[in-house]
């Protein structure tokens, strides 16, 4: 798969925020389209290049090590919003590495603590994954990784199941949850609850919880989830490969910019529908509902101006 960061969209919505107008933003959607068969011949030969061109530098780079410890927890962009004139403070981190979910939270406390105080922190998720995250988040608290590994499942479902939303949601699709063992898990979420003992997205559920505390708006940037674009298993052995020639020792789970950049430039030369869609329409979504919680904060009036944490 592809990175497992949120940094590649807030490199790109530090530009949009600062540069580009209401209306260039406005008119893009999140939905993302399957890859048109029509592309597929092309995409395979230009799969058959990458691989050939990137086998030995590819190869050689994955060979690098990078020390985990020395992996930032955030990649932090501090941009003003060209419609409302506040300061948004862009952050991108792992999914998956709890250090990011400590300095989204100490990041959220600094800028309350400043001049003007923290007007907003907007999350990735849509409100219903917000909703499932934070009650997942609250059942692994405190739990070390090998407790979570060998529970962490189970006490996940039995909390989803104690809500009565779930509930609602599974009779809306004409299902009934009759125990928790039935209550469905993504992928991966499962993966890395089982394999590391961390849950996927546990920045977002802590940013939202900060927020609360301090007094903050939460909004959620996310728009109803959309099927990712298919990629065929030849395109991402050229991706793979292509982003370790670009970045030897390449970590798909840190926020540096280096590694971000890398997996962009790769991913826009392996595979242009799947950078259109799984970067490009669903950053200018984000990019245009932060516009709105940025308008929304600035009303609030008050001064000096509120910061807006994304």
């Amino acid at each position: 798969g592809y990175s497992s960061t949120n940094s590649r969209h807030k490199l790109v919505s530090a530009r949009r925020l600062a540069g580009a107008s209401a209306a260039a933003l406005g008119g893009l959607c999140l939905w993302s389209a399957r890859v048109d068969p029509s592309e597929q011949p092309e995409s395979t030969a230009r799969s058959i290049a990458i691989v050939l061109q990137s086998l030995t530098a590819g190869l050689a780079g994955s060979l690098h090590r990078v020390d985990p410890a020395a992996r930032p927890a955030v990649l932090a962009r501090a941009v003003r919003d060209a419609s409302s004139g506040l300061a948004v403070h862009l952050c991108g981190v792992s999914h998956v590495d709890p250090a990011s979910a400590t300095a989204v939270r100490a990041y959220a406390e600094a800028l309350a603590a400043a001049p003007g105080g923290l007007g907003a922190v907007a999350v990735e998720d849509e409100p219903r994954a917000l909703l499932l995250t934070r009650a997942a988040r609250a059942a692994l608290h405190g739990l070390p990784p090998e407790r979570i590994r060998a529970e962490g499942e189970g006490l996940v479902r039995h909390a989803l199941f104690g809500l009565a939303e779930v509930h609602a949601w599974a009779a809306e699709a004409g299902a009934t949850l009759d125990g928790a063992e039935r209550v469905p898990l993504s992928p991966t979420l499962a993966r890395h609850l089982r394999g590391e003992g961390v849950l996927w997205g546990l920045e977002q559920a802590e940013a939202a919880e900060a927020a609360e505390e301090l007094g903050a708006r939460v909004a959620c940037l996310g728009g109803t989830p959309a099927p990712p674009p298919h990629v065929p298993l030849l395109t991402r052995l050229a991706y793979w490969l292509r982003v370790r020639a670009l970045d030897p020792g390449h970590d798909e789970r840190s926020p540096a910019e280096l590694h971000v950049v890398a997996s962009n430039r790769a991913l826009a030369e392996v595979a242009p529908s799947a950078h259109e869609a799984v970067l490009l329409r669903k950053d200018a979504h984000f990019a245009a509902a932060l516009r709105t919680v940025c308008a929304d904060a600035a009303r609030a009036g008050g001064g000096p101006p509120p910061a807006v944490l994304a």
